[in-house]
């Protein structure tokens, strides 16, 4: 068995399989830089779906960390944003958004100029 986080997956079945069932459940981290970053969650095959987001974004010396929490039903989607920390001055135009696209949650992270961005997610 492969295993990710304390999550395993089926024996004997391929390579992109196992990322796939390991990618339903559990926590993980992706990271991306620009200044408008999507990362899209799969949805897992239970339909409604409620997931977290830990959220950093930095721009130079300054630091911005939040919770995003998301539930959808696949088409319609209601997310919080909480327990924001912030260190040195705001990042410019910082804006945190969650869409549903094809059934499948979109975070989406954007700033006026270009930011560095790691997203750790897990569904709950």
């Amino acid at each position: 068995n492969a295993t990710d986080f304390g999550n395993s997956v089926s024996a004997n079945v391929t390579i992109a399989e196992a990322i796939k069932q390991l990618f339903r459940r559990g926590q993980y981290t992706y990271s991306s830089s620009g200044t408008s970053n999507t990362f899209g969650m799969v949805a897992p095959d239970t339909g409604l779906v409620c997931a977290v987001f830990d959220i950093f974004v930095s721009q130079g010396a300054k630091r911005y960390s939040s919770t995003v929490k998301a539930v959808t039903d696949g088409s319609t989607v209601d997310f919080t944003e909480y327990g924001i920390l912030r260190v040195d001055s705001p990042i410019s135009g910082l804006d945190i958004n969650v869409t549903v696209v094809s059934s499948e949650l979109q975070l989406i992270v954007s700033a006026t100029a270009s930011v560095d961005v790691r997203v750790s997610r897990r569904f709950v």
